[in-house]
């Protein structure tokens, strides 16, 4: 094996182990996003009753790492970030190209609502438009739907 195939493979392996990772964090940073929207709810909850919630002493918010998404997502947050506006998922997906993230799939467009759908960071705040969570936190996504009974 030649010094440039042992580099490639090194290569390969650590691309692997970077996805695996990102993954991981990823499912972390979203259970930690679900328990601190329940825990927001629940102090509302308390303050329409009329007490005062308690504070969070033992509660550390700890910084989310820079990349905890696909190359794609990242992309796309920092597009929003630059627009500062939601926009369609067709111009996104030509903007993402057009700064040589390869999206892949049959369907670009698709590939991309997938990688946006599994990101917590973003949600739709009409058809086919996405924006920044971080615009308006208590939105909803306008693709959430709700369970009889709920």
């Amino acid at each position: 094996m030649s010094f440039v195939d042992e580099l490639y493979s090194k290569h390969r392996a650590l691309t692997a182990e970077i996805d695996r990772d990102s993954r991981k964090a990823q499912d972390l940073m979203t259970t930690v996003a679900k328990k601190k929207r329940a825990v927001d709810a629940i102090e509302e909850l308390i303050r329409l009753e009329g007490s005062e919630p308690p504070k969070p002493a033992s509660i550390v918010d700890f910084p989310a790492p820079k990349a905890v998404g696909t190359p794609i997502s990242e992309t796309a947050y920092s597009i929003l970030v630059e627009r500062g506006e939601p926009m369609h998922y067709v111009p996104l997906t030509r903007e993402v190209l057009v700064r040589g993230i390869s999206i892949g799939g049959k369907n670009p467009p698709n590939t991309l609502l997938a990688h946006l759908s599994r990101d917590d960071r973003f949600y739709r705040p009409g058809r086919g438009t996405y924006a920044l969570r971080e615009w308006d936190p208590k939105a909803r996504s306008v693709g959430v739907r709700r369970r009889k009974g709920a």
